[in-house]
């Protein structure tokens, strides 16, 4: 089997966003400037834990696919 390598380090991030949002398995949350959000993440100590709260506006992905189930986060500055 050949694995092909690539480097995304000179892709942008709106440009990543744009792909990953064509995705079949992946979700897209957004929030608008007058939006804020609290989020929490799971530790391993079977407890949340508190993220700082994030302010609109912002794009969350959400990535449903096995292996890489996980939430991605695209903030706007």
């Amino acid at each position: 089997m050949i694995t092909k390598t690539l480097n995304l380090s000179n892709v942008s991030t709106s440009e990543l966003h744009a792909e990953l949002v064509k995705r079949w398995a992946v979700k897209e949350i957004v929030f608008s400037p007058e939006q804020s959000l609290s989020m929490t993440q799971w530790e391993k100590s079977c407890r949340f834990e508190p993220l700082p709260t994030v302010q609109g506006p912002a794009w969350i992905l959400i990535n449903e696919d096995q292996p890489l189930r996980g939430v991605f986060f695209c903030l706007s500055s």
